[in-house]
């Protein structure tokens, strides 16, 4: 199983998603940031299970959320750069 690391830019898209439920459904964030991480650690067991982008980097769609994590794997580790909400235009960031 590889190491699994998060970029500060996906550690504050979590907190982003936390926040953004804060008022309406707080109990709706934290679960979404369950589902994110669960996703994560299944990477790490499984790293090249997400499709390859057009930079080179892999992204996975997180089941039953709207959210999708784009990584990269290393030989030791997979480093989760970013969470982004699928409905987002990704143009040029993938």
């Amino acid at each position: 199983m590889a190491d699994l690391r998060w970029a500060n830019l996906a550690l504050a898209d979590l907190d982003a998603i936390v926040r953004h439920h804060q008022a309406s459904d707080p109990a709706l964030g934290v679960e979404l940031v369950e589902r994110i991480v669960a996703a994560g650690a299944f990477l790490a067991q499984l790293p090249e299970a997400g499709p390859l982008t057009i930079r080179g980097r892999r992204k996975w769609r997180v089941p039953k959320t709207p959210y999708l994590l784009f990584y990269r794997v290393a030989p030791d580790h997979i480093r989760v750069l970013r969470v982004l909400h699928g409905a987002r235009d990704l143009a040029g960031r993938q």
